[in-house]
């Protein structure tokens, strides 16, 4: 085992852990989701750094949380939310060839970034849900448009710079476990909004009650979707343990 991979992982975490408590009081929705630029850090750490990037985004969120005191249940499934994040980054952008052009870095970057703000979005909304704090909707479409913005903005630029500390690439993703990787991302988010707006008649930006829940159904289309793309992520030849090697 080499010391390199540590390094990654301390390097990544701390990065994502600075700039997580530099916004920590500017707030999109109070107490809950915060206006973070940093964002961006986490698929970068997933795509350059594979596992180690992962396990940073699982570490800088519930540090984050621990250190401003509001370590809780929603922390789990926001933590849950960003390994999603960072994970999906680093298998879709291992699904194809590395564009040539710095153009075709750039879309590509913010492609791979769709399902997994997607995931991570679902992740948050589905702890708020469960928990009965904000409608499942409601986050879905606040975090995602929140994640997106600044994967735009700053990602390409980002991914531009570091790219010269990308560790090496295993055997590429089959295309048949990306398609189930981001179909599954996108497949919980855009589920459970319909089934919101269909049935229970709330909407990603429509007026709520606060602590009102969508329903039983939504954790019921959106936990199975969910827990299939983890085992997409995984995949049988694959675990996070295993880094870069076993895609």
């Amino acid at each position: 085992m080499t010391l390199r991979p540590w390094l990654n992982f301390a390097a990544s975490a701390l990065a994502q852990l600075l700039v997580a408590l530099l916004f920590s009081r500017l707030h999109l929705i109070p107490l809950h989701l915060d206006f973070n630029p940093g964002i961006v850090l986490t698929p970068l750490a997933g795509i350059l750094f594979g596992a180690a990037g992962v396990w940073s985004a699982l570490a800088a969120s519930l540090g984050a949380d621990w250190l401003l005191g509001t370590l809780g249940a929603v922390s789990l499934f926001q933590a849950a939310g960003m390994t999603a994040f960072a994970w999906t980054a680093w298998r879709l952008w291992d699904a194809a060839p590395e564009p040539e052009a710095s153009w075709g870095r750039a879309v590509f970057f913010v492609t791979v970034c769709v399902p997994g703000a997607l995931a991570s979005a679902a992740w948050r909304a589905l702890g708020s849900e469960l928990l009965g704090l904000y409608p499942y909707a409601y986050i879905v479409g606040v975090a995602a448009v929140h994640h997106m913005v600044f994967c735009i903005l700053l990602g390409p630029p980002l991914l531009m710079a570091a790219l010269r500390f990308e560790e090496p690439r295993p055997a590429p993703t089959s295309l048949r476990r990306a398609a189930a990787i981001a179909g599954g991302a996108v497949a919980a988010a855009l589920l459970g909004v319909g089934i919101s707006r269909s049935v229970y008649g709330i909407g990603p930006f429509e007026p709520f009650v606060l602590g009102l829940r969508a329903g039983r159904w939504v954790p019921a289309a959106v936990i199975p979707l969910l827990l299939f793309q983890l085992a997409a992520l995984a995949g049988a030849r694959g675990p996070l343990w295993r880094g870069r090697r076993g895609a």
